[in-house]
């Protein structure tokens, strides 16, 4: 599994705009193959926000992601102070949910 961080300065008092702008473009990701998951952080002292996007692999990220920036980009245009910076990792370890529960609550290696 492969992971990708946004982070970004957003306007003061942004974040749920920020938030609402995601809910609004969660069908277009769910839409991408590769995609498995997303986690959305906001530090409001800083007025940063933090974007975690999960995918089956970096190739089939790199093959999705250019189209998803696009959209994503234009329903953040109003609120971003700067563009996002994008960092990928490899995912070690997902624990997402309750251990034990439902696909995606089980302990799974990278």
């Amino acid at each position: 599994m492969h992971g990708r961080i946004a982070t970004a300065r957003v306007r003061p008092g942004a974040a749920d705009q920020v938030a609402e702008g995601w809910r609004s473009l969660l069908s277009v990701y769910a839409d991408a193959d590769a995609f498995r998951g997303m986690v959305s952080l906001h530090d409001q002292d800083a007025d940063v926000a933090v974007t975690l996007t999960l995918w089956e692999s970096a190739a089939a990220a790199d093959a999705a992601v250019e189209p998803l920036r696009a959209a994503s980009l234009a329903v953040f245009a109003d609120l971003l102070l700067e563009p996002p910076s994008i960092a990928t990792y490899d995912v070690l370890l997902d624990a997402r949910g309750p251990i034990g529960s439902a696909p995606g609550g089980q302990v799974q290696d990278g």
